[in-house]
């Protein structure tokens, strides 16, 4: 027996071999290098054919890889590799690629009940997912602290049973996108509920910046292997590691071009508070340095609303996270945030089911942004803030065309406050690209805050229906 394995195992490591990426149905990133890579017998020669190319390289340390010159979007065409043995390949798609990746807001599937909620309208719209040209790839959950050389997973043509298991966030985004370009879409969804940026960034990264927070996650680890070496009864929850799912689902796929990544995490790091955002920086810079295709596209999602609602202003660590994330679209180039604070369902719900809305804000971003049309994708923002007498007035960038609130009501959400610094709630008056923000018991204005809640009741948005970005006057400006 022990011979037949080893037999066995050499034939299989001289076996022409491709990763699952390199598969039936996948969309090649177009305009960029394409990247064909894989396994073979040492020193045989590995040949690629693809619209009417041929490339070869020889297989060194049992690895081979083939670099296609940047193509026009299309197909399916097929594709041949072959060496010892021959894999055919018959339908291969040129055209957009991205990455989906993040916590539970991204895994939600379009069609299937996940952390008690159902995506609105998923059914109807899984129904409808009938799209040969929208490919869809999931990457395995693995978890190691060892870096993975593939994944598992396979490229699937979006049909409405796929679709019902995609990424809701994800499939809106491509679905918008197919429409919109008319070439093929591939979306890669790497995602894990309720994971901490900390697991997918790599472990030297962590060692230079983060060793504390590295460290933190390591005894929670240890603690863990003694629960289970004692055989406590109640089995504890297993903790996330350090760089876990960098190692085995991003790590395997560094290879492949990508247009970009769309990103929607965070609530496992409102913890980080002015941390937020230089840890989210680093973990862009990285994925960005690590792929070699430059500043690529980063979009990601702003956090929702959740946990207490509160009729007076109070100190928010969810808001600050939410200004940490608006600090990095602000100052890390080639990135953008999608806003939601106007899509919360429920106060104990941390999941919008407007996935729908989500999806198109992105795709929004990404229309304006990397494909050049002249679309609107973002909300008012905080622009400056001038005192007039015993008002303060606030001034906004992307307003376009005026502010505006649903059915023309009183603005909600804004407090001001004084020299003494204690909030109050206040009246606001919307006027043109600004709003004059007072209350009866603030005679010397100093500061305005707007939707600064864990939960924040607020209603001001822009003709295009995008909803203002949470903000606060106060506290230094800064870099992240």
């Amino acid at each position: 027996m022990a011979v037949w394995v080893m037999l066995n195992a050499a034939a299989y490591a001289s076996e022409l071999r491709l990763p699952a990426l390199i598969g039936e149905g996948m969309v090649l990133q177009r305009d960029l290098p394409g990247r064909i890579w894989g396994w073979a017998e040492e020193g045989a020669t590995v040949t690629v054919a693809f619209r009417g190319l041929e490339k070869s390289a020889r297989v060194v340390d049992g690895r081979w890889e083939i670099l296609l010159p940047p193509m026009t979007a299309g197909g399916p065409w097929p594709m041949t590799v072959r060496s010892r043995n021959i894999l055919a390949l018959e339908k291969v798609y040129v055209g957009e690629v991205w990455l989906c990746s993040g916590q539970s807001n991204m895994v939600m599937p379009l069609n299937r009940k996940y952390v008690g909620y159902h995506v609105r309208g998923g059914a109807a719209a899984a129904a409808r997912a009938d799209d040969p040209l929208l490919r869809l790839f999931t990457v395995a959950d693995v978890r190691t602290n060892v870096p993975q050389a593939d994944v598992r997973g396979a490229w699937r043509a979006c049909t409405p049973p796929t679709a019902a298991e995609f990424s809701a966030a994800g499939y809106f985004f491509g679905r918008e996108l197919r429409r919109h370009l008319n070439v093929p879409v591939g979306l890669i969804l790497a995602a894990r509920g309720g994971s901490p940026m900390e697991v997918w960034m790599s472990p030297g990264l962590l060692e230079r910046r983060y060793p504390l927070r590295q460290a933190a996650m390591r005894r929670r680890w240890a603690q863990y292997q003694q629960a289970l070496a004692t055989g406590a009864e109640t089995r504890p929850a297993r903790p996330f590691q350090p760089s876990e799912y960098y190692h085995g689902m991003i790590h395997p796929l560094l290879k492949y071009a990508i247009r970009g990544v769309i990103w929607y995490q965070g609530e496992s790091n409102v913890s980080a508070g002015r941390n937020f955002a230089g840890m989210f920086s680093d973990l862009i810079g990285q994925w960005r340095a690590d792929w070699g295709l430059g500043d690529f596209p980063f979009l990601f999602v702003q956090l929702a609303p959740y946990g207490a609602v509160s009729d007076q202003p109070v100190e928010s660590s969810w808001s600050v996270a939410r200004a940490e994330q608006a600090l990095v679209a602000a100052t890390v180039t080639n990135t953008a945030m999608a806003g939601t604070v106007d899509l919360g369902d429920d106060p104990q719900n941390p999941h919008p089911v407007d996935k729908e809305t989500v999806g198109r804000r992105l795709s929004l971003a990404a229309r304006n942004l990397v494909y050049g049309e002249k679309v609107a994708w973002r909300g008012p923002e905080f622009a400056g803030l001038e005192i007039s007498g015993s008002t303060a007035v606030v001034n906004f960038n992307h307003a376009d065309g005026g502010l505006t609130t649903p059915h023309d009501a009183p603005a909600e959400g804004f407090a001001i406050a004084g020299p003494d610094g204690k909030f109050v709630r206040a009246d606001a008056e919307l006027k043109d690209d600004a709003v004059h923000v007072s209350s009866t018991e603030v005679a010397q204005p100093a500061a305005v805050r707007y939707g600064w809640a864990d939960y924040p009741r607020v209603n001001l948005f822009n003709r295009d229906g995008f909803p203002a970005v949470p903000f606060r006057t106060d506290g230094p400006p800064r870099q992240p």
